[in-house]
C-alpha cells in the first residue's frame, strides 16, 4: 500500500569549499524541496519552501571562503561582530536576560554562552549552576580521541519550551578519526533545527568553522599532531520563508547560469578568497569591538580596572580569531 502525506524532503550535497557546498544546498532546495503554508508571521502569506538538508564541506580551508549573496552575517561587519559572539565576546551576565524579571527585554540566549555556560540562563529558582562543555569536548577528545561521547548542546527545555527566542543550533559533535597509517582528521558535525538559507544560513557555517578551529587547534597542541578538517552542516527544517522568497529565486537564477552540467564552476564574481575576508575583517574590527564594549559598558558594574581587563579580553578574542583564519588559510 502507498504511504501518503505531506513530507518535506531528506536532501544532501556535498562541495570541496564552504561556498561551492552552500550554493549546492540554495539550489538542491530549490530543486527538491516542498512548498507548503504555514501559520507565521514570516510568511507574509506566502508559501515556505523546506527540505531536511547535509551539507558536506570536504575542505572548509579551501579557497574560495565566502560567498557574495550569503546574506546576514555572510561578511564585513555584521562577520566580524557574529564571529566575536561565537568566540564569547559578548558576556553572558551582560548580554543575556535575566529570566526572574518580566521587564528584561534582552536577547534569551546567545551560542557561546549555551555551550559554555549551559544550564544557567533560567529563573534563579530553577538554576543549579552551569556546564562549560566546551571545555569538556577538549579534554575528552584529548584524553580518548576516538570517543563518539564529546558533544555540546544548546537547548534547555526548562528555558527554551517556553522562550520567545529559542537557539536554531542544537549540538556540535566533534569527532577525530584517524586512517590506517594513524594519521588523525578533524570532523566538526553539528546540527541545527531550523535554519532560512536566504538570510543566516551562510554566516552560521562561518561561525562554525571559526569555533570547529578552536578546537581543532586546541587538541592540536593537546596532541602534537595536525588535522585536516571537515565540516558536516544538518539542518532538521532548511527553508525560505514568504518574506524571503522573492531575493532567494532571484539568487537562483543567477546561480543557474553559472552552473554547467550540474558542477559548480568557481567564478570570482560571487565568490571571496579568505584573503579578501580577512581584510574586511581587519577593517571592521575595531568599529566592532568598539560596538561591543559600549554595549558591554551599559550594564557593567565593575572598577575601570576590571573594565579594562573587559576590554582587553575582547581585543584578545579579535587576536584568537584572525590567528585561526592565519593559521588555517589555504597554502
Amino acid at each position: 500500500m502507498e504511504k501518503k502525506g505531506a513530507f518535506i524532503p531528506v536532501l544532501n550535497v556535498s562541495g570541496e569549499n564552504i561556498p561551492e557546498a552552500w550554493e549546492k544546498a540554495y539550489l538542491t532546495l530549490h530543486e527538491k524541496g516542498l512548498y507548503h503554508k504555514r501559520d507565521d508571521s514570516k510568511e507574509d502569506g506566502n508559501p515556505n519552501l523546506d527540505s531536511a538538508m547535509t551539507i558536506e564541506i570536504r575542505n572548509p580551508d579551501a579557497d574560495p571562503f565566502g560567498h557574495r549573496a550569503g546574506g546576514s552575517t555572510a561578511n564585513e561587519d555584521s562577520l566580524m561582530d557574529y564571529l566575536y559572539e561565537m568566540m564569547g565576546a559578548k558576556p553572558a551576565h551582560l548580554w543575556i536576560k535575566d529570566f526572574s524579571d518580566p521587564k528584561d527585554m534582552r536577547w534569551e540566549y546567545n551560542y557561546f554562552a549555551s555551550l559554555s555556560q549551559w544550564g544557567e540562563f533560567l529563573p534563579k529558582e530553577q538554576s543549579q549552576g552551569s556546564i562549560n562543555q566546551l571545555d569538556t569536548i577538549v579534554e575528552k577528545l584529548a584524553k580518548n580521541p576516538s570517543t563518539r561521547k564529546a558533544q555540546a548542546i544548546t537547548w534547555d527545555p526548562r528555558r527554551d519550551l517556553s522562550a520567545s527566542h529559542t537557539p536554531c543550533l542544537q549540538r556540535i559533535h566533534p569527532l577525530i578519526v584517524t586512517d590506517a597509517e594513524g594519521n588523525p582528521s578533524f570532523d566538526m558535525q553539528y546540527t541545527f533545527r531550523s535554519r532560512n538559507v536566504a538570510d543566516a544560513s551562510f554566516g552560521n557555517i562561518l561561525g562554525l568553522y571559526v569555533l570547529g578551529c578552536d578546537i581543532r587547534d586546541k587538541l592540536e597542541k593537546r596532541l602534537g599532531v595536525t588535522m585536516p578538517m571537515r565540516m558536516v552542516d544538518k539542518i532538521d527544517s532548511f527553508h525560505v520563508n514568504g518574506r524571503t522568497i522573492k531575493r532567494y529565486n532571484q539568487n537562483v537564477e543567477m546561480f543557474k547560469k553559472r552552473v554547467e552540467n550540474g558542477e559548480w564552476k568557481e567564478l570570482g564574481d560571487r565568490t571571496y578568497t579568505r584573503e579578501e575576508i580577512v581584510e574586511g575583517l581587519k577593517y571592521y574590527r575595531s568599529l566592532v569591538e568598539g560596538k561591543i564594549l559600549e554595549q558591554t559598558k551599559k550594564r557593567f558594574k565593575g572598577t575601570d580596572d576590571e573594565f579594562d581587563a573587559e576590554r582587553q579580553r575582547v581585543q584578545n578574542i579579535g587576536d584568537r580569531i584572525f590567528y585561526l583564519l592565519e593559521k588555517y588559510a589555504p597554502q
